[in-house]
């Protein structure tokens, strides 16, 4: 005979389970979402609200929220073009209160809003300014291919004037989508940035922390047959694509930017069928060689000829006027390279340039790093610190910081933010205000926690599947933001200018 199986009564079956998530309810309340690290392993304890099964994330519509910043940016500019202040002062707390009501507005640390001022300044007296305008967008790779910049270059050139991609080097790791470059394989590329060498001497990398030389001699393997090749040149070449905005095509002058060669060089320019040639003697310092031309060309290329290569420093496609905005992508960088470049020749680099406004768009590359709120503030005083290295080797600058968008990471099976990637967001904003800068807030802007989810399940997608990069058309989404918070603020210093003459 079968021993009958014992029985619970179903109080106490409903018991046992009222404890059981009583006591996971208490775990998951005291363990915090990023999780906790032992024995360094992350471990996660699934939320109350995933346990209860009300893990649906809230999606945004993000065409409709771009379309909603774009509106209330059209707002702020209409009332401010609309109203009459009865002082400078009331329309300095004006612009104040309607700027900390939206966060796709840039932000300063005071109340006068007037940290890109002397930027404001150039671009209002362009015309008399026969150096033009010009503007050096560092960034990591969420700006590479010309991302994020091209747009802002376009709308700029298209309203004050100016052509040209702007600095470009001889080795570029990425495609660009306005310049299409192809160049001879000898060329090395010298980085302050990424970690791996090779390195420059010196910290010699210039003003974009790159730098390139050509090899005289190089050597491979092609099928296990050493072949050995040697040369006396080095060039590159650049045409605009087809596709690329009219005024990237509408450059009429080739700067290059170089020096430190130990033998003669000889300096040549190719376009359309002509050439044009300059000497250079060896020398040790920067040497700036400038190509003016009665029109656009198609195409040009740029060789160096000689038995040392010099140091390229950058070759510029521009215009004598207008508003000139370079690219420089540092991928894997994060923004604090700045000590490592060598000061004299980056100061002289820039004195050439002239640049008005400097834009550092970093974050995205430390976050992986960043698992408490001290280190990110230790990252914002090491962001800080090359900050002012930047005001020391170019005080007439004004500075912005555009900071790391919306990132996702698989946190206990699901995608999410960054758990620190607010307190690296404050750290960068803080250490903008500390210069004097502005800050624009892309984190903000794209829809804030967990946003990246819906740029990527957008349709067309707005973002890439790594949760990280901008598609093409995002990027192009939040320069467009990005361009008319920068041209409304440049309003309301228009604005201001013209009530401190009426007060006069």
């Amino acid at each position: 005979m079968e021993k009958e199986s014992k029985k619970f009564p179903p109080y106490k079956v409903l018991l046992f389970l009222t404890l059981v998530f009583a006591m996971l309810g208490a775990i998951a309340f005291f363990i915090p979402e990023e999780g906790v690290r032992v024995a360094g392993k992350d471990f996660y304890f699934v939320s109350l609200q995933d346990a209860l099964g009300n893990n649906e994330d809230e999606k945004i519509d993000v065409e409709a929220l771009i379309q909603a910043r774009k509106d209330s940016l059209q707002a702020h500019l209409d009332q401010l073009r609309d109203a009459h202040y009865q002082s400078v002062q009331d329309s300095i707390d004006a612009a104040a209160a309607l700027a900390k009501a939206d966060p796709t507005r840039l932000q300063y640390g005071n109340e006068e809003r007037d940290g890109l001022d002397a930027f404001f300044n150039a671009l209002a007296t362009i015309g008399s300014n026969d150096q033009g305008v010009r503007i050096l967008h560092y960034g990591d790779s969420q700006i590479e291919e010309d991302r994020i910049t091209s747009f802002v270059r376009k709308k700029l050139q298209a309203r004050f004037g100016g052509g040209g991609v702007g600095m470009l080097v001889p080795r570029a790791i990425t495609h660009s989508q306005t310049i299409y470059q192809s160049a001879s394989e000898n060329w090395t590329r010298y980085t302050a940035f990424g970690g791996k060498g090779p390195f420059a001497e010196d910290g010699r990398y210039g003003a974009l922390a790159v730098m390139c030389k050509y090899n005289n001699y190089m050597a491979d393997s092609l099928d296990s047959v050493l072949v050995e090749k040697t040369f006396s040149s080095g060039y590159v070449s650049y045409s605009p694509r087809k596709n690329t905005h009219a005024t990237v095509r509408n450059f009429n002058r080739v700067r290059v930017f170089m020096g430190h060669n130990s033998a003669p060089v000889e300096l040549v320019l190719s376009f359309d069928g002509q050439e044009l040639s300059r000497q250079i003697e060896a020398n040790t310092s920067l040497q700036i060689v400038s190509f003016d031309l009665e029109k656009a060309p198609s195409s040009v290329t740029v060789s160096f000829r000689g038995a040392a290569s010099p140091e390229v420093y950058g070759i510029s496609l521009e215009t004598p006027t207008g508003i000139h905005m370079d690219n420089i992508s540092m991928r894997g960088g994060s923004g604090t390279i700045f000590y490592k470049l060598n000061g004299q020749l980056t100061k002289q680099m820039y004195d050439a340039l002239h640049p008005k406004l400097i834009i550092l768009q970093f974050g995205g590359n430390v976050m992986p790093y960043v698992d408490t709120k001290k280190k990110a503030e230790n990252f914002g005083k090491e962001f800080l610190r090359n900050m002012k290295r930047i005001k020391s080797l170019c005080p007439e600058a004004s500075l912005l910081v555009i900071g790391p968008s919306d990132m996702s990471k698989n946190i206990n099976g699901k995608m999410q933010t960054y758990p620190n990637l607010p307190d690296v967001r404050d750290a960068l904003k803080e250490a903008a205000f500390e210069v004097g800068g502005a800050y624009f807030d892309m984190y903000e802007v794209m829809g804030g926690k967990n946003s990246m989810l819906s740029w990527v399940d957008s349709d067309p997608p707005l973002a890439a599947k790594d949760y990280i990069h901008f598609s093409p058309r995002g990027a192009s989404k939040i320069a467009e933001i990005f361009y008319e918070s920068l041209m409304l603020d440049y309003e309301h210093y228009l604005n201001r200018q013209k009530g401190k003459k009426k007060e006069k």
